[in-house]
């Protein structure tokens, strides 16, 4: 009730914590549209979540904040067109400083590895195609890998 209001009082800014939580399928789709509709009205709306799958379908910018400060800020699409999350499959064993690259994420299984990277995507696949693997594929990173990644960053994901 109180969300329906907020919308329709057609707020300025509107700040939100924890804004999907409770809220069944429908309820969540119904209130995005809400939400992008105010937006669209010249409306500001800051969410404050850990829900950020529910965050990057309507968001454009975003501040992660780590023990009361900020750690990283920026749009959303600007940051995760700067990371790259490969799985790839080499003829032999390939460990961490075999890579001529810094990873954010390193897992290893058997010949297969899955990295995340952040820099010049021709010049990274170049280095992995330097190494000869057999595989390479490429898969998408979300908002809430590069969240992962980059709380990894601190040493609390290993």
């Amino acid at each position: 009730m109180f969300i329906s209001l907020a919308l329709a009082c057609q707020p300025k800014y509107l700040f939100l914590d924890e804004a999907f939580d409770g809220l069944d399928p429908l309820a969540r789709l119904e209130f995005k549209r809400g939400l992008i509709q105010l937006q669209d009205k010249g409306g500001t709306v800051i969410i404050a979540s850990h829900s950020l799958r529910e965050l990057e379908d309507i968001c454009d910018s975003f501040a992660l904040l780590d023990g009361h400060k900020v750690k990283t800020y920026g749009k959303i699409e600007g940051e995760l067109s700067q990371l790259r999350k490969y799985q790839i499959v080499f003829p032999n064993s390939i460990g961490r400083d075999d890579l001529p690259f810094e990873c954010l994420h390193y897992e290893k299984e058997g010949r297969v590895i899955r990295i995340v990277v952040r820099g010049d995507t021709d010049k990274i696949r170049k280095e992995i195609d330097d190494l000869k693997p057999l595989v390479v594929d490429e898969i998408p990173v979300d908002f809430e890998d590069m969240f992962i990644y980059e709380v990894g960053e601190r040493g609390y994901i290993k």
